[in-house]
């Protein structure tokens, strides 16, 4: 469970995740977060002051934590992608999809790629809307995980840039 710390000293809260491995990207101790406190700390660590009561102040914490999830979902999705083919590589390989010279095997290979990445994006934006429009509450935000490697590392096609521009060559 997400634990959420007001800083009354610097004026920050400090979201305190649960161990990363539950969760893809979400370090255990996630950055200070610039919004407004309610209280301080006690000598053993613990948070002595008000709990946010109005339900402004609780919109402000939950769309502060939602932002928090939905930056990290962003970050990881972009990376999953990037870390097998970047962007240079995703230009290259839409421009040999569509060069008429291109042959067929090539432009199965390219659709293949094109179809993999198309499957993370429609996963991103499930997690993307449950976060941001299905989760009511602190405990619904935690609820939503994710895990790019786990689902899409067995269905990434085994085709690279080189592999497909050396498929011209074969023909």
């Amino acid at each position: 469970m997400t634990k959420i710390i007001y800083e009354k000293s610097t004026g920050n809260i400090k979201v305190i995740a649960p161990d990363s491995s539950d969760f893809q990207g979400l370090n255990p101790n996630m950055d200070l977060l610039n919004i407004p406190d309610y209280g301080t700390f006690d000598e053993d660590g613990e948070f002595v002051g008000t709990e946010p009561s109005n339900i402004s102040e609780i919109s402000e914490l939950l769309d502060t934590l939602k932002s928090k999830y939905l930056e990290q979902l962003r970050q990881d999705n972009n990376t999953y992608i990037l870390s097998y083919y970047d962007r240079e590589s995703q230009v290259s390989i839409q421009a040999i999809y569509n060069d008429p010279d291109s042959n067929q095997t090539q432009k199965d290979h390219c659709k293949a790629i094109f179809d993999w990445i198309k499957l993370i994006l429609g996963y991103y934006y499930q997690k993307k809307i449950a976060i941001r429009d299905t989760a009511t509450n602190i405990a619904g935000v935690e609820a939503v995980t994710w895990d790019f490697s786990g689902n899409f590392d067995v269905l990434k096609p085994a085709h690279t840039l080189e592999s497909i521009v050396e498929e011209s060559e074969d023909n």
